[in-house]
């Protein structure tokens, strides 16, 4: 595999507390005896309401990676997350890669107290291509149907809160919950499925 990537990232701020990004990748080289041909771009902005108080942030963006049509044609075009490289989907509990995927994402965040802060998530998925499968933050394929004829993999809805515990000590929690859409009940992994997360970050 000889990959090569070439792309962008425009980030600014309007007046008004408005803040907007965009970001886009295109992938070349050679795969195996194919030919690399794979995209990926994040779109999205957001609104600090108030810059006092509880300060929240209303915000939304749409990611997308391409995915591979299933033809023997000597091309790929299932894009390369970087070796499990997540960012910038921005997912808060990392549950699916930026790999095959399109997602439509709006949500939330505020500071209730001064060293809390709170994020709300809700997420829609749907695969690129059917032909191709879907893909963990690792970049691994953990369901593949041949057979599938919808691409919409489900919502979800996230909840991260982040407490600063010392000036070099962060905790972290949080729980996600996917709702199944009609791909993953075709793949027969229609279960509703609800994911914790904790972390503990250190600064040395």
């Amino acid at each position: 595999m000889d990959t090569l990537a070439a792309g962008g990232r425009l980030v600014g701020k309007l007046p008004g507390g408005v803040d907007y990004s965009f970001e886009a990748l295109h992938e070349f080289g050679s795969y195996s005896n194919d030919r690399l041909d794979a995209a990926g771009l994040v779109a999205g902005g957001g609104w600090r309401i108030t810059p006092s108080g509880w300060a929240p942030r209303v915000s939304g963006d749409y990611a997308y990676a391409s995915g591979d049509n299933g033809w023997k044609d000597g091309s790929r075009e299932t894009f390369d997350n970087m070796y499990g490289f997540n960012q910038p989907m921005n997912s808060l509990t990392g549950q699916f890669g930026w790999k095959n995927i399109k997602d439509l994402r709006a949500g939330v965040e505020f500071s209730p107290l001064r060293k809390l802060k709170v994020k709300l998530d809700g997420r829609d998925f749907w695969l690129a291509s059917t032909a191709d499968g879907l893909y963990n933050a690792a970049g691994t394929r953990t369901v593949y149907d041949t057979k599938a004829t919808n691409a919409h993999v489900g919502e979800s809805i996230e909840m991260l809160s982040t407490a600063s515990v010392t000036k070099s000590t962060t905790l972290g929690f949080g729980v996600g919950a996917l709702f199944s859409g009609a791909y993953l009940q075709q793949a027969h992994k229609g279960a509703t499925f609800i994911y914790p997360i904790v972390y503990l970050y250190q600064k040395i």
